[in-house]
């Protein structure tokens, strides 16, 4: 299942910070999914180049409720996540001034994730960066440059399970830093 997945900290942490940012009008968020904010201050999907906000923790409404526990009449689309299935959500053409769904944006750019890429990483991604193939799943070919890409391959196969798709990476072209590669 491709989705990031928090699994530790560079510095020791034991959780990752989170900031809440509202959905944008008629877009799809994923929880697990890399999101960035628009220049009006509204959370919409990343794509392969663009600076990362962060990782979707959470999906809620404007109280702070899981959309899968909310009383709230939900105008857009809320998938909820199970099995294979990321938790999504389709926000309506007026999710910014009606409803306000939000979502909760892991912004640490010393947080590592687990990911499970497109294709095979090998050895000699380790510390590379790369790209996001779609909002939650990276590149796997992308992950062959030295000094800049949206993520950096920090080890492979987390787990042990004999899997050569699946790293642990972290955000390198953070929108909080959008000056320095980080």
């Amino acid at each position: 299942m491709a989705r990031f997945e928090f699994r530790k900290h560079l510095l020791g942490a034991i959780n990752t910070v989170t900031l809440p940012f509202v959905i944008a009008n008629s877009v799809t968020v994923t929880k697990g999914g890399a999101v960035y904010i628009d220049g009006d201050g509204y959370a919409i999907p990343c794509t392969a180049g663009s600076l990362v906000a962060g990782i979707v923790m959470a999906i809620t409404d404007k109280n702070g409720i899981d959309l899968g526990n909310t009383s709230e009449t939900l105008d857009g689309t809320y998938t909820a996540q199970s099995g294979s299935t990321n938790g999504s959500y389709l926000s309506a053409d007026d999710n910014e001034t009606v409803l306000k769904i939000t979502v909760h944006v892991a912004v640490d750019p010393y947080a590592m994730y687990k990911n499970d890429a497109d294709g095979s990483l090998s050895q000699g991604d380790v510390l590379q960066f790369g790209n996001l193939l779609s909002a939650y799943q990276l590149d796997a070919t992308d992950f062959d440059s030295p000094t800049g890409g949206q993520f950096q391959c920090m080890a492979l196969d987390p787990d042990s399970e004999s899997d050569d798709s699946m790293g642990l990476f972290r955000i390198a072209e953070s929108q909080l830093f959008p000056y320095a590669q980080q």
